[in-house]
């Protein structure tokens, strides 16, 4: 069985805060580099604007700017925490697929494994900011 999780926009929602103490805590990032990717992400805003009409602009507390090779990087800290491994299930590429091998005669104890990992991921989406 395959479920393909579709993580397209998670770049739009990743939270700062949520970030940046990610990065203290587990990769002991301090200091310096720290201060550095706390200004890289923060004090950011976007605007709607079509010809000569534009909205007022909008402070981002989410989302990791994109077009940078720091981007997917960031991103990756973020789902380091991927819930995977407590499970007997694979995840072939943390943005997109969930895979699981199962014979005929243990169809409901699969399909028990599944929701359970399932329920995972959906908490970690909610806990991260996802």
């Amino acid at each position: 069985m395959l479920i393909k999780l579709d993580l397209s926009t998670a770049f739009d929602t990743v939270d700062h805060s949520l970030l940046i103490e990610h990065l203290q805590s587990e990769f002991r990032v301090t200091n310096t580099a720290l201060n550095w990717l706390r200004s890289y992400l923060g004090d950011r805003s976007q605007f709607v604007r079509i010809s000569q009409h534009h909205l007022d602009s909008v402070q981002l507390d989410v989302g990791v700017p994109q077009g940078s090779v720091r981007d997917p990087l960031l991103f990756a800290v973020c789902c380091s925490r991927w819930p995977m491994s407590s499970r007997s299930m694979t995840s072939s590429t943390i943005s997109t697929l969930l895979q699981l091998s199962m014979h005929v005669d243990n169809t409901a104890e699969g399909l028990a494994v599944l929701a359970a990992c399932t329920d995972d991921v959906r908490q970690w989406y909610l806990q991260n900011g996802l």
